[in-house]
């Protein structure tokens, strides 16, 4: 096989005939997505529980102070 017998996916012009990819379907189906949710909420759940940090906040405050000043 040369070179330029190759697609963009690695696959020959013969392969992407006979098993055309459907680039508008989802990448991953039923559990897998289900799974990916649980461990993506499980990871925003664990950062909002983080404490908010000092120096954030009064930055937070001056920036509020600023607002009701104008």
């Amino acid at each position: 096989m040369q070179l330029g017998d190759k697609t963009m996916r690695g696959r020959s012009k013969a392969d992407a005939k006979a098993a055309p990819v459907d680039d508008d379907a989802p990448a991953a189906t039923g559990g897998v997505e289900d799974a990916i949710a649980r461990q993506l909420k499980a990871m925003y759940d664990e950062a909002l529980a983080q404490p908010i940090p000092k120096r954030l906040l009064k930055l937070l405050n001056r920036l509020d102070g600023d607002r009701e000043e104008s």
